[in-house]
């Protein structure tokens, strides 16, 4: 892994899809890229979050859950780097860990923070309904997996993974999220990879039951989803962006990349550092990520992607602003960003997002 991959570890982002539609019913598709603006908010209009601590801890939902600020993702982390990764990473000071039924980790994950000695009631876990048990009606099945593999007796966050399902197929899983929260298993219940369409058609398909207390998002300077940030505190949710290694690409990101750094630099940070900074200052809670194939990647755990690799790294206000205005409402593009909890199958081109799709697709 280089050391530019290694400085976007800390990007703080998932991408979303859908299974587009084949034969006639792609004709409901625009033509061209998509209208990426569709969901800008204006700055003067825009009303972020309040700042957060690096070490402080967020209650989420109704049940007692809990968030760190700065948390460590799962996300493309073979199993036999898994243990290690987040052995390294409590060790900097984590206390969320974040993870999938479709990462293949969560049994290591559970192995280390049973072997680190730390509490229970001092840390936070989270997996996610992978598409494939959604689908199936294993909803109960597979939070009974996680909990098993990752060694707790309940989660503090259970998301669905993403939104490719039905309509039916997701209330169905939403209603039995909500039973085993009463039953104490899941604290708080989410969603990922989610728009703001797809969160209000799922609330609208569970009237009686409440919406999304957490969304994890792609999120970064260059994609501030700013619509999603402002539904969120209309529905008391807290916003949480995770992160993967490739939103300096040559299509997005890449074009502010520079300018970021310089403005990284003259704070002592890296581009990694100061991509969790940022999220932090925007009231956000930040999920990055990283191996251990590699010293630099070592390196991300241990000094640039936790609260003490960000321990007194501020940006002034002159800072965001500059920041803010690197590209807003650009989506990272590339096969890796769009496969996270779904196959390479379910995407036709690099400007697919489904949050941008605003029309009646079939069974959507």
């Amino acid at each position: 892994v280089s050391l530019n991959r290694r400085d976007a570890f800390a990007a703080i982002c998932i991408n979303s899809a859908l299974l587009l539609p084949t034969g006639a019913g792609a004709s409901l598709l625009p033509k061209g890229p998509l209208p990426y603006q569709v969901r800008a908010v204006a700055d003067e209009d825009m009303k972020w979050p309040a700042a957060l601590a690096a070490e402080a801890e967020l209650a989420v939902g109704s049940k007692g859950g809990r968030i760190a600020a700065v948390g460590f993702g799962m996300y493309n982390t073979k199993p036999e780097m898994s243990a290690e990764a987040v052995r390294l990473a409590l060790e900097a000071g984590v206390r969320a860990i974040d993870t999938a039924t479709a990462y293949g980790n969560e049994k290591e994950v559970g192995q280390a923070w049973k072997a680190s000695g730390i509490a229970r009631s001092e840390l936070s876990l989270s997996s996610k309904l992978s598409n494939t048990d959604m689908r199936a009606g294993n909803t109960r099945k597979a939070v009974e997996a996680s909990l098993k593999a990752l060694q707790t007796d309940y989660l503090d966050v259970y998301y669905i993974h993403s939104p490719l399902a039905s309509t039916k197929q997701r209330a169905q899983a939403w209603e039995e999220m909500h039973k085993m929260q009463k039953e104490g298993l899941i604290r708080a219940c989410g969603v990922c990879n989610f728009g703001v369409e797809k969160i209000k058609l799922l609330t609208a398909a569970n009237k009686r039951l409440p919406s999304p207390e957490v969304i994890q998002a792609e999120i970064s300077p260059f994609n501030q989803r700013r619509d999603l940030v402002v539904y969120a505190s209309t529905i008391n949710a807290q916003v949480v962006c995770a992160a993967w290694s490739k939103l300096s690409n040559k299509d997005t990101g890449a074009k502010g990349w520079g300018a970021f750094a310089e403005i990284c630099a003259a704070r002592g940070m890296t581009k990694a550092q100061g991509m969790v900074v940022w999220s932090l200052n925007r009231g956000l809670v930040s999920i990055p990520r990283s191996g251990t194939a590699s010293p630099a990647e070592v390196q991300a755990i241990q000094d640039e992607n936790s609260p003490r690799g960000i321990k007194g790294k501020t940006f002034s206000p002159e800072d965001i602003a500059k920041i803010d205005a690197l590209g807003a409402e650009l989506l990272a593009t590339g096969g890796l960003g769009r496969t996270d909890g779904w196959s390479l199958k379910d995407i036709t081109g690099p400007e697919f997002d489904p949050t941008t799709i605003r029309l009646p697709l079939v069974g959507w």
